[in-house]
């Protein structure tokens, strides 16, 4: 074999090697990001209704598509941790942002849309303000008293996955600001748990 058909064979070999590692780069698949969550609006509200109250919370996330092919997202939910319980507030509705009235004052949101299904395509991130929704006996939210420490762990079923999976914990302290069974809409910072 002469040097002018090694070196052939050699460029020959390097290209088939370089595509196949580029097959393997454009089809690979990625991973979800999710970005750490700075805040949260929450309300409790009392209705009329003797026996039930209501959690609203209200939280920015932003998901991160890492790889080069397309990632569904079939469902989202947030656990609360209250006094050894846990309790699932529902993925209920896409809305504007967190909330805020004309003198800047916090008020719930209006809704965009109700809870459905995302993709996020390749190597691409989407920002989605998220209301979750919880209604429970009065005893429950009861428990929550002045000061209280309220721990939520935000968890997403992929499509490729049919498990929830936890991706941020976080706590935060409750304040009832009205002192009364009327809580407002209010904004927290939140404290991450590692």
């Amino acid at each position: 074999m002469e040097l002018w058909d090694i070196c052939t064979l050699g460029v020959a070999i390097l290209s088939i090697f370089l595509s196949l590692i580029s097959l393997y780069l454009q089809f690979k698949k990625g991973k979800l990001v999710i970005s750490k969550i700075k805040c949260i609006g929450i309300i409790i509200e009392s209705t009329l209704e003797i026996k039930y109250r209501s959690l609203i919370c209200v939280m920015p996330i932003l998901f991160y598509n890492t790889g080069n092919g397309y990632i569904g997202i079939s469902d989202v939910r947030l656990k609360m941790n209250l006094n050894g319980h846990q309790y699932f507030p529902k993925f209920n509705q896409f809305v504007v942002n967190l909330g805020f009235d004309q003198n800047g004052s916090p008020k719930l949101p209006d809704v965009i849309d109700w809870a459905h299904q995302l993709i996020i395509s390749p190597k691409n991130s989407i920002l989605h303000y998220i209301q979750f929704y919880l209604r429970e006996d009065r005893h429950v939210f009861d428990k929550i008293e002045l000061d209280s420490r309220l721990e939520f762990d935000l968890e997403v079923k992929t499509s490729s996955n049919s498990r929830f999976r936890s991706y941020q914990k976080f706590k935060l302290k409750y304040e009832n600001e009205s002192q009364s069974n009327y809580s407002k809409y209010n904004l927290y910072e939140i404290e991450h748990i590692k």
